[in-house]
């Protein structure tokens, strides 16, 4: 029986890793050096037999969402309720760090980090593909598919 990437990610403490000759993550961060900093989201793809959700985080700074009043330390975009392109901000007074991870529904609730969780990170310049495996199954990048990019600020 082949190791689940959640095992091989508690062994590794965490740290991206080899799985398949691809490089996997558990959780993504991005230093915020600016006061403000601006991201669009695109969903690509989701499979349909569970609600797949990214979960976005802001360590020492605010998440606002769609140029709303209220800004929140973490939010979560659901592939069945949120919309397929929507703009964010974090905002930080002294530096932050935007922790992304893959999340799905299930019957105990929002479930991370189990079974063969993780995500292959794709760059190119300014844009961030995440292809996510949610933790049900064999290992699945296709479960949850979206697009990061940072927008310059006006």
């Amino acid at each position: 029986m082949e190791e689940s990437l959640s095992s091989i990610f508690a062994r590794t403490k965490g740290i991206p890793i080899n799985f398949n000759g691809q490089t996997v993550v558990a959780i993504i961060e991005i230093k915020i050096t600016k006061p403000r900093a601006v991201f669009s989201i695109r969903r690509s793809s989701a499979k349909n037999d569970r609600v797949q959700g990214l979960v976005l985080k802001a360590t020492n700074g605010q998440i606002v969402v769609d140029s709303a009043d209220a800004g929140y330390p973490e939010v979560v975009f659901w592939s069945d309720s949120s919309p397929d392109i929507a703009k964010f901000e974090v905002h930080s007074k002294s530096g932050s760090t935007l922790k992304i991870w893959n999340v799905w529904k299930s019957t105990f609730g929002m479930s991370a980090w189990v079974g063969n969780a993780g995500m292959r990170v794709c760059e190119a310049g300014s844009v961030m593909t995440l292809e996510c495996s949610d933790g049900v199954g064999d290992v699945d990048f296709s479960d949850y598919v979206v697009t990061l990019e940072e927008q310059q600020c006006p």
